[in-house]
């Protein structure tokens, strides 16, 4: 009994020392190469190889009700509390891992009565009938020798970190939308200004025609054209009016609030901010860590690579402890005896021998990995594709504002030139006729390219994964590139 003993410790021992070298351990996720720089470049970063974008980026524009609506979403956005239900189903699941390593306790107990035959090979060895009472307690734990359990609990923690990424994810696509909606509808009330402005400036043309016309300076024909020109600008403000309302009912969705009560909140109009901030510094290798999608795809390529190592250690042995200590008696005075003591100790180990099921788990989970680790590549290069693309619509949104200002303020000169050329009688009617229609398309088209501006650099900090506080996924992330985070979690 003794040499058993001794040799299930000296077994024991040597599997515990050894497990820690034995466990399967998954390669590091190594990021995908990106260009040292975007084309068309950003900022340069203040340090070299990090990322500076403002996590708040709609702050530069100065506009409080922007801030208040984009904090009221981040709050409050239906498709944000999806995603944070998520994070808590992933912590729950890690949790059920974490549960699966410990050490179980349960409580049971049964009673039964029964009839053995007489003629029966004990039958006749003991009462019978007979009651036959239990209670007691069971324990068992399984170490995890190989490192399956802890394996698939990295997989996991991989996992509730991948929620929190694209629960960051959605939180930059809500900033995002919710500031390209505000800026439709500030462009909308611009724009309906703008046409008020140029009704006034139509009906003061059509006065003056009017006033010509009496004196026998004009026909009726330049008054007509001059009343159809007041009639197609004011035409216009119910399609501009249409648009605010638009854009206030859907930013009511994203802020998960009343359509009803923004209309009237957002109702007085407000400028667009008088300039485009400053571009926000970043380098493509830093979208690794500020975009939360290839956050998130790195995290899931991740766990896939520590269940491959989960599959792989359930291929080796497993080795448990159980043990169950109660009181079993057919009698119903002497349950509680010494008598009636009953336990029992045991230790096992087992090893699949011929498992294809085992095998074919672990060519299932390689290829799981292989995806996830085309997939984060796809992620980060589409990343710096997007950011590519907004910041040259950027760049090209600004030319074509500044052109449309200069076409703007000649057309104001012109206009005022052409009706002092008009009211001298030194041109005709449609010459001033002209130029107001150029000076009303012109103006409308400046009001919708600085809209595109804005709208265009909002794209641009969503695409750089502005507006979600990366630092703490960025830490974990980067600290699992260099070495495998199951090197740390196989030495405990």
């Amino acid at each position: 009994m003794r040499c058993e003993r001794r040799a299930l410790t000296a077994l024991g021992a040597a599997l515990l020392a050894g497990c820690a070298s034995l466990q399967p351990q998954p390669g590091p996720t190594t990021p995908p190469a990106l260009p040292a720089q975007f084309d068309p470049p950003l900022a340069a970063p203040a340090a070299a190889g990090s990322g500076t974008t403002e996590a708040r980026w709609w702050a530069q524009l100065r506009d409080p009700h922007l801030d208040a609506l984009i904090a009221r979403a981040l709050a409050a956005n239906r498709d944000l509390k999806t995603a944070a239900a998520r994070i808590k189903e992933a912590r729950a699941l890690n949790s059920v891992i974490a549960a699966r390593g410990s050490p179980q306790l349960g409580v049971g107990g049964y009673f039964a009565r029964d009839r053995q035959s007489d003629n029966g090979r004990f039958g006749a060895l003991s009462p019978n009938p007979a009651n036959e009472r239990r209670l007691g307690f069971d324990a068992s734990w399984e170490l995890d020798l190989f490192g399956a359990t802890a394996r698939r609990q990295d997989a996991a923690r991989a996992d509730v970190e991948a929620a929190a990424a694209h629960c960051g994810a959605v939180a930059v696509s809500v900033a995002g939308e919710v500031a390209a909606t505000y800026v439709e509808l500030r462009a909308a009330q611009a724009q309906q200004a703008t046409l008020r402005e140029l009704v006034e400036a139509a009906r003061g043309i059509e006065q003056l025609v009017g006033a010509r016309e009496k004196a026998g300076l004009a026909t009726a024909f330049d008054r007509l054209r001059a009343t159809e020109q007041v009639m197609v600008t004011t035409a216009e403000l119910p399609l501009a009016q249409a648009r605010a309302e638009l854009a206030a009912r859907r930013l009511g969705v994203l802020v998960g609030g009343d359509s009803q009560t923004l209309l009237a909140d957002l109702a007085p109009p407000r400028p667009l901010p008088a300039a485009v901030p400053a571009l926000p510094a970043a380098v493509p290798a830093a979208l690794l860590e500020r975009r939360p999608d290839v956050v998130a795809a790195e995290r899931q390529w991740h766990a896939t690579l520590a269940r491959v190592a989960a599959a792989r250690a359930d291929r080796l042995p497993r080795f448990s402890l159980g043990g169950a200590l109660g009181s079993l008696s057919i009698g119903g005075g002497n349950f509680f005896d010494a008598a009636s003591a009953a336990w029992n100790l045991a230790a096992v180990l087992r090893a699949p021998l011929y498992a294809p099921e085992l095998v074919a788990a672990v060519a299932v989970e390689r290829a799981r990995a292989e995806q996830s680790a085309l997939a984060y590549a796809s992620a980060a290069i589409a990343a710096a594709l997007e950011v590519e693309q907004a910041a040259l619509r950027l760049a090209r949104a600004r030319e074509r504002e500044a052109q449309l200002q200069s076409a703007l303020a000649a057309d104001v000169e012109a206009l005022k030139l052409a009706r002092i050329r008009y009211e001298r009688g030194l041109t005709d009617f449609l010459s001033v006729l002209d130029v107001v229609r150029s000076r009303s398309q012109v103006e409308q088209q400046w009001v919708e390219a600085r809209a595109q501006t804005f709208a265009q650099y909002a794209a641009l900090n969503k695409a750089l994964g502005g507006g979600w506080e990366a630092a703490p996924m960025a830490l974990s992330t980067h600290g699992s590139r260099g070495r495998s985070a199951d090197d740390r979690g196989g030495r405990r």
